[in-house]
């Protein structure tokens, strides 16, 4: 039986998110590990929502309350930081659709 393979854009958005994943741990390390201005540095050259969130907790644990709340993105913020995400994924969409399925 022939299984039916993952699209292009689908691969291209996972691995999208796994490399945001990657970095988002990376910063968790750095932390942990004491080095907090490098995992700070690479949180505010994040995008999107999980990286302000991680970034706030950070900020909060080290008593930084006032700039927690500026790092955390208002809810305007995040609506274009997901009108963006999608229109990368219809871009991506569009791009791959004329491959159809599978690697070529």
């Amino acid at each position: 039986m022939r299984q039916r393979q993952r699209s292009r854009p689908l691969e291209a958005a996972e691995d999208v998110a796994e490399a945001e994943d990657r970095e988002l741990t990376v910063a968790w390390l750095l932390a942990q590990d004491g080095r907090v201005a490098e995992a700070e540095a690479l949180l505010r050259g994040m995008p999107g929502k999980r990286a302000g969130i991680q970034l706030a907790e950070l900020l909060v644990r080290q008593g930084r309350f006032a700039e927690a709340i500026a790092a955390i993105p208002d809810v305007a913020a995040q609506r274009e930081e997901e009108e963006r995400r999608r229109a990368k994924w219809r871009e991506a969409a569009a791009t791959g659709a004329a491959g159809g399925w599978g690697g070529r």
